[in-house]
């Protein structure tokens, strides 16, 4: 199990990365991106 395996944890990192500065949009690009970046890769 890794450290965001739940909904609940990538709630709480995201609210903390909010909370270090981060905009909505470098968030939504963080969270967005990394999920497709991903499923393009595992559906080559």
């Amino acid at each position: 199990m890794g450290i965001l395996d739940s909904p609940r944890r990538w709630t709480k990192a995201v609210k903390r990365l909010h909370a270090a500065g981060y905009s909505e949009d470098d968030l939504r690009k963080i969270v967005g991106g990394n999920f497709l970046r991903v499923y393009r890769q595992v559906l080559k």
